[in-house]
């Protein structure tokens, strides 16, 4: 049949204008990923963080492209879900037209100009919003590092060439899946689309047995975790393990549990049980998966919300732990000359660059890498640190007379006597200790200054830092003896302070000793920077995956609750024939419903559950982490996350219920 070439772009329209709920959430869902996309090439591609003098630039740009290429992977998977959503209700549509008369070709047109219409308006849409809410990111990022916040847009034609080149490409194949569909598919088979997998699914043992041996020892990893190094080997082994069981118990196990309750006659033969039981079982075949998608991303955002917010509330904690001087000086290892020469040559740059009141201690120490067994303080070889961090301790010596010198003190040790300043042990008056076989009695606790002066702080966030007040170099000898002369390193060391020293000053100062001396020089103010651009590009990529897995939770929901209220519109008309009461069919919308929605969500909370220490202690790897802040991030990430995932349940089954019973429904609650 010859069709007039106007008739094809009006069908077309016609047919976005019926079906206009399914077509702006595929734009909606288009738009969003666009918008997401734009905002983060503009920001790691566009020179946004040069213009905006962004520290360690290259560090945060770095970040933001590992973001943007996980919000692509997704956005290409939402949004071919999406148009799936929309091709399974335009099947059975596009099977009229053929039998109407239009070829084939003639359906092609149509879905081209279709597919042209909404990615268009996606994508249009998209980089519109973009471009507007690009200018918050930035002054979010700005905010978040302290910088002044550049007034006008900031647009970037590479960028938006970019992320309209991708999305064109997204959304061509989005439309060659659409017409293969038509192409390949049976005009009868596409007729009856709708009412395909009707058929009792079967339990598929081989996934039941597997999803069951892959959760569990996904979960035996995750609890086995004992310290920092664990987290490293086991995190992502144990999150793979836990997302294959994830999937194969949703697509088998819901289905064996669905005909156990059907085999219970008491339970099975009451209406409300008999409807929803029914209903799950059929529908299952095809939606295990999406629930387990649900809930694998649902964990993802409460994972990402308590690592975010954990992030800001202990990153200046970090940061004051971690930096807590202005200018460290140090060689390792080092011998008597070598102190004498660091510490000659910093007074020399001080007194030339006329800093007069710069505070400056000095120290010659002895540090072991060692194990805290038991209390009992023993070596601990490089094999071993490799392997397994737990316990780790990293012992510093020093004399009472450098502790005196420093510190004004006027400590005299008897024989056998040590002081000691440590921050994760405890240490009483009178306590005994042993060290390398050696006992030693602790004369008093220390507060922390030693800990801040000697030991590197950043080595406190996988070990144990403690510093020891000896009474001489002859306990140093001893120790060094027992442990072996060849593991016991010395380091001589100058840290520079003074509150009047300010950032100008210590840049110039270090760059001056780097020049006089071949010894390491660190500058606190430029370790912070780099602290506080890492940290903010964990953070600020952090709230964007979380707000990308949110949106893929909202629209799986939305779709499911959607199809699943057109399919069971025609069931329940059915079962009214059949003398179901309006009360009844009610009860059991409602049971179903309520099933689907505790389902994911609470499979996502026992499997954060599960991970919680697991994550911590990988947390542990970057930050200074006190665990009862995390623990109230943890509770309140997924308390938040629950009733946000409540709204959107609220909101959804409205509209299930609406395509179950009309508009009318909007006046009943679930």
């Amino acid at each position: 049949m010859k069709v007039s070439h106007k008739l094809l772009p009006q069908m077309a329209f016609t047919a976005i204008k019926k079906n206009h709920k399914d077509f702006f959430s595929y734009i909606f869902v288009g738009a969003f990923s666009v918008l997401m996309n734009y905002i983060l090439i503009t920001l790691s591609f566009g020179g946004v963080l040069e213009q905006i003098n962004v520290r360690n630039a290259d560090i945060v740009a770095l970040l933001i492209i590992f973001g943007e290429v996980i919000v692509a992977l997704f956005s290409v998977i939402f949004v071919l879900y999406a148009n799936k959503f929309v091709m399974r209700k335009r099947k059975k549509e596009m099977a009229l037209y053929e039998v109407l008369g239009l070829s084939k070709r003639n359906i092609s047109v149509i879905l081209g100009i279709e597919s042209f219409v909404t990615s268009s308006a996606s994508i249009v849409l998209g980089v519109i919003t973009g471009a507007v809410l690009n200018k918050l990111a930035v002054a979010f990022l700005c905010r978040l590092m302290k910088l002044p916040v550049p007034r006008g847009f900031i647009f970037s034609s590479g960028s938006l060439l970019g992320t309209v080149i991708f999305f064109v490409i997204v959304f061509m194949i989005c439309f060659i899946s659409n017409v293969c569909t038509l192409r390949f598919g049976k005009t009868t088979e596409l007729l009856k689309s709708e009412n395909l997998g009707e058929k009792e699914p079967k339990t598929k043992m081989v996934l039941l047995i597997l999803g069951l041996i892959t959760m569990g020892f996904g979960y035996c990893i995750a609890l086995n975790a004992k310290n920092a190094s664990d987290s490293l080997s086991f995190f992502f082994p144990s999150v793979f393990l836990v997302a294959i069981g994830t999937y194969c118990l949703f697509i088998s196990g819901t289905i064996l549990i669905l005909k156990l309750l059907k085999n219970n006659k008491k339970f099975y033969y009451k209406p409300k049980n008999f409807v929803s039981v029914s209903n799950l079982m059929f529908r299952m075949k095809h939606n295990a998966v999406g629930l387990a998608s649900i809930c694998i991303l649902s964990t993802a955002v409460i994972m990402l919300v308590t690592c975010t917010s954990a992030l800001g509330l202990l990153g200046e904690y970090t940061l004051n732990n971690l930096f807590c001087n202005k200018i460290v000086v140090y060689k390792d290892p080092a011998t008597a000359e070598n102190f004498d020469e660091i510490f000659g040559m910093t007074n020399k740059v001080l007194d030339e660059s006329g800093i007069k009141d710069a505070e400056v201690n000095s120290f010659m120490c002895t540090y072991v890498v060692s194990r805290n067994e038991d209390g009992n303080i023993v070596f601990c070889s490089t094999d071993e640190v490799m392997t397994n961090w737990d316990d780790l301790v990293l012992a510093y010596f020093i004399t009472q007379d450098d502790y005196n010198k420093n510190f004004g003190d006027s400590v005299d040790l008897e024989p056998g006597q040590v002081l000691v300043s440590a921050r994760k042990n405890n240490y009483e008056g009178g306590e005994k200790i042993v060290m390398y076989g050696k006992e030693f009695t602790v004369e008093k606790p220390l507060d922390d200054r030693l800990i801040k002066y000697i030991a590197d702080p950043s080595e406190e966030i996988l070990a144990a830092n403690i510093v020891y007040v000896v009474r001489d170099e002859d306990v140093i000898k001893e120790i060094s003896s027992a442990v072996g002369e060849e593991d016991c390193d010395k380091i001589a060391k100058v840290i520079v302070n003074g509150d009047s020293l300010t950032d100008e000053q210590c840049d110039d100062l270090c760059e001056k000793m780097r020049a006089a001396s071949d010894c390491t020089v660190r500058n606190g103010h430029e370790q912070k920077e780099v602290f506080v651009s890492l940290h903010v590009g964990i953070f600020f990529v952090g709230v964007f995956l979380a707000a990308m897995f949110l949106v893929g939770v909202v629209m799986i929901v939305y779709y499911k609750q959607m199809s699943e209220g057109r399919e069971d519109m025609k069931r329940y008309e059915i079962l009214y024939n059949a003398g179901l009461t309006e009360k009844e069919a009610k009860a059991s919308i409602k049971s179903q419903v309520l099933l689907m929605f505790f389902l994911p969500i609470g499979t996502a909370i026992v499997h954060m559950i599960v991970a919680r220490t697991l994550l911590m202690y990988f947390f542990k790897v970057i930050i200074f982490v006190d665990e009862s802040i995390f623990n109230a991030a943890f509770v309140i990430s997924c308390i938040a996350f629950f009733a946000l995932y409540a709204l959107v349940y609220k909101i959804t089954s409205s509209q299930y219920y609406e395509n179950v019973y009309g508009k009318r429904a909007l006046n009943h609650s679930l």
